[in-house]
């Protein structure tokens, strides 16, 4: 399958990377932030490496041991080729990091004597404060120092979907083990096959629109509410018998573009006036998340996939179209949070192939009542069983236990075309009071209820799931 096919057959919230287009940037960046609060621990080693490679520069730059212009060469991060992230109009090649911005680190960074060390703190106060540098220096960035992290990860998703490959040659990857900018040997890229313009795949969890470290980013998820709090407490502390106005952002929005000009050229000044701000932002960039008030639209057709299920023939010459599919509706169930859903995977031990196994990251009710259960669920396993007039009776669920590891993996879904008899929860009862796993029987006809359910209820439209559970495990 070239990347064409790929972009007919699959939606965004159907893959856990940003979709490539055709021709010209993705308008997104890779944040900086985002790759410790991953829960692929791949990317915080990329952030490790930054802030290892950051430093390095620092103590040889301090200690005279490196001059001006070689300090300079080090810090140009050019736009990473085949990504296509950013703002770039035309093709997908953009300047990046270029030797002006190169210069405005050195000097905010390496030549003022207050940064003693270069980690989130100093970048992100650099980024907030400093207009023009724009999202997409820290972007840069972390593809420059996530390139061979980045290329392991797509080679990922091109097992996973099929994809053709051929061979493209990478200009540069850090070499961490002595800090220098190095080209790859030829690398196997997905492409478009009428243009031949490869693309390296980038998780969506690591990239946003409005990243968290920006002006932009810390005005608008931070700042204008920090400010409005602030306020309304001097208001509340104020003794008076009549009652409190009530603070709107509105007004914090006027008074500083009164006093500032601008949000933005208020966000600057006071990320430098009062570090404190930036320091409380990174603990926790989503504080004020919950104050938004309307509702995200969800513009997915969810009932499309309940129609679309019901049509695929039942039998096994359409076992593998049937567990692509079920993939396909749990990653946009999941979206984002059950990642790289591999077909007809191999067990470690080479005695078993697994329908699908996701790695999971979800927090949706189902998954934090499995938590609590104490039940290990950090890889779900799914057998899909698309049989027409064979039950799905004992064998279906012995295999699907031998797929489980005692305080490792201890959770398989279990999916089938029939509806979940009283014969099937016992044997699930069975399981669980012997092998303490949860073999969680589903149908068809769960998954199309749940389906009718997400559109309106994006964090509970599994409670089924734990109804289900909890019979089983109440035995």
């Amino acid at each position: 399958m070239y990347l064409e096919q790929l972009l007919k057959k699959y939606k965004q919230h159907e893959v856990d990377f940003v979709l490539p287009k055709k021709k010209g940037d993705t308008h997104a960046y890779l944040d900086l932030y985002l790759l410790y609060s991953s829960p692929d621990k791949r990317w915080h080693k990329v952030q490790s490496i930054i802030f290892s490679y950051l430093n390095f520069l620092l103590s040889e730059y301090r200690s005279k041991k490196m001059n001006d212009a070689t300090l300079v060469s080090k810090l140009y991060f050019p736009e990473v080729p085949y990504i296509a992230l950013g703002h770039c109009k035309e093709g997908i090649y953009g300047r990046g990091t270029g030797a002006d911005r190169a210069e405005v680190i050195k000097d905010y960074i390496y030549d003022n004597e207050d940064v003693k060390k270069v980690g989130l703190n100093a970048l992100a106060t650099m980024s907030i404060a400093i207009g023009g540098l724009g999202p997409d220096l820290l972007s840069d960035m972390v593809a420059n120092f996530g390139m061979n992290y980045l290329l392991e990860y797509t080679d990922e998703q091109v097992k996973i979907y099929g994809l053709k490959t051929t061979g493209f040659q990478i200009s540069r990857a850090l070499d961490p083990r002595t800090f220098e900018w190095n080209p790859l040997p030829v690398v196997q890229l997905p492409y478009f096959e009428k243009t031949g313009e490869p693309r390296i795949f980038v998780p969506r969890h690591l990239i946003k629109r409005l990243p968290f470290l920006t002006t932009g980013g810390f005005f608008g998820h931070y700042l204008q509410y920090v400010l409005q709090e602030e306020k309304q407490d001097r208001i509340n502390s104020i003794r008076t018998l009549v009652s409190k106005p009530k603070v709107t952002l509105k007004e914090i929005i006027a008074e500083l573009q009164r006093k500032y000009d601008s949000t933005g050229e208020a966000a600057r000044e006071l990320a430098l006036k009062k570090p404190q701000y930036v320091e409380r932002y990174l603990r926790n960039p989503n504080i004020y998340k919950k104050t938004r008030t309307r509702k995200k639209k969800d513009d997915v057709n969810w009932l499309a996939y309940a129609e679309e299920l019901k049509k695929i023939p039942v039998g096994t010459e359409n076992a593998h179209r049937y567990a692509e599919y079920i993939r396909k509706i749990f990653t946009a169930l999941y979206s984002g949070d059950l990642v790289n859903g591999e077909l007809d995977r191999k067990s470690e031990d080479g005695l078993y192939y697994y329908d699908i196994n996701f790695a999971n990251a979800a927090q949706t009710r189902f998954f934090k009542f499995v938590k609590n259960q104490n039940l290990k669920a950090g890889v779900v396993i799914f057998e899909a069983k698309n049989y027409g007039k064979t039950k799905v009776g004992n064998a279906a669920f012995n295999q699907s236990v031998g797929y489980t590891i005692a305080d490792a993996r201890e959770l398989v879904l279990l999916v089938s075309r029939e509806g979940v008899t009283e014969k099937s929860i016992t044997r699930a009862q069975r399981h669980f009071l012997t092998k303490k796993v949860l073999v969680l029987p589903i149908s068809d006809k769960d998954l199309i209820e749940i389906l009718s359910d997400r559109k309106n209820n994006s964090e509970d439209f599994d409670t089924p799931f734990i109804k289900r559970a909890q019979k089983i495990m109440q035995a």
